[in-house]
């Protein structure tokens, strides 16, 4: 997914500089590891076309692209939604996902069987699996609700 951000991102840009080196599988894969897992697609479009409409903008860089991704709101996209739910899934104690969306996260019950050190190895598991299931209402939230926390 990343190398065709990349590739969508180097054309784009290259339709406002000649300065930008022209889009091969070389650098399309070189621009899309630095973006994996930090850039979207409308986000890194929108990235551009930024940059661009900006006086005496300099060649656009993947560092230039990330910083705008990065600071865009969780809410921006679905895919930037998306990547919000892969991350929270992490930390199940954070509330991060039920705040986002608006919805409170359930609570784990951990069984006896699961000993101590396996606790929060469990409750990963299980809250990547209710937003699995309900991952689709957990983005519509996130979209629709548009928190800003600061």
């Amino acid at each position: 997914m990343s190398k065709k951000i990349a590739a969508l991102v180097l054309g784009r840009a290259s339709e406002f500089d000649r300065r930008m080196p022209v889009p091969n599988e070389s650098v399309v894969s070189a621009w899309g590891g630095i973006f994996e897992g930090k850039v979207w697609e409308s986000e890194a479009l929108a990235a551009v076309a930024d940059h661009y409409a900006k006086p005496n903008a300099f060649p656009l860089m993947p560092g230039d692209v990330i910083a705008y991704c990065q600071a865009q709101p969780v809410w921006s996209s679905a895919e930037h939604a998306r990547e919000f739910l892969r991350k929270w899934c992490q930390h199940p104690y954070s509330g991060a996902i039920g705040m986002q969306a608006g919805i409170e996260e359930p609570l784990f019950a951990i069984p006896e069987s699961v000993v101590r050190d396996d606790h929060k190895k469990y409750l990963i598991h299980r809250l990547n699996a209710w937003v699995s299931e309900n991952e689709q209402m957990l983005i519509d939230n996130i979209l629709e609700k548009k928190l800003n926390p600061w």
